[in-house]
């Protein structure tokens, strides 16, 4: 288990870059493959521990069911919004979480000390440095579609997407309408 850590930040690190990739599969699907794919994993690595599940509570059980039902709703929302922003806003945006779950332990009588405060503090000013970029570019003009700077696939005709300034290129000039020409009979 000495990679453990590393393959764990392996898998969690390319999770939103993959899901990126699958894009023409509805996110429902994408969040199912990728659950199925963990599920196949962990199953290899930790077949000889199924056992012990018999031994957990009804009541543990059924609260363990709805952590999954809400770990899909967040995988299908999740995965949905990486059509909506670039990746680095998205991932930026569920790293929030730490936030929440201090303010949320708050609220339920747990004490953040000020040391966690300060730690999520400079978490949330980190994220916000990494996607600052891709939150202040119009959505379609640079985020992961191959538009802007930063971009994983390059824009439509080619180029490094580098440079974009969030307009579109000016249209090509058309062609000057032609006047019709009258139809002469000679009698």
């Amino acid at each position: 288990m000495r990679f453990a850590l590393p393959l764990a930040i392996l898998a969690v690190s390319t999770g939103a870059p993959f899901a990126r990739w699958a894009a023409p599969a509805p996110p429902i699907a994408i969040a199912a493959l990728r659950v199925l794919f963990a599920s196949v994993l962990l199953f290899t690595v930790g077949h000889r521990e199924i056992s012990r599940l018999r031994s957990v509570p009804s009541r543990d059980r059924a609260l363990i069911a709805f952590s999954g039902l809400l770990l899909g709703i967040h995988f299908g929302s999740w995965i949905a919004s990486l059509s909506f922003t670039s990746t680095a806003a998205s991932v930026a945006l569920v790293c929030t979480n730490p936030i929440f779950a201090a303010l949320f332990g708050t609220l339920l009588g747990d004490h953040v000390q000020r040391r966690e405060v300060f730690g999520i503090a400079i978490a949330g000013i980190g994220c916000a440095v990494l996607a600052g970029g891709d939150w202040s570019t119009p959505p379609g003009n640079g985020s992961d579609s191959g538009e802007g700077p930063g971009s994983a696939t390059p824009p439509p005709g080619g180029g490094s997407g580098s440079g974009s300034t969030g307009t579109p290129p000016p249209e090509p000039p058309k062609d000057p309408p032609k006047e019709p020409t009258p139809d002469f009979v000679n009698p």
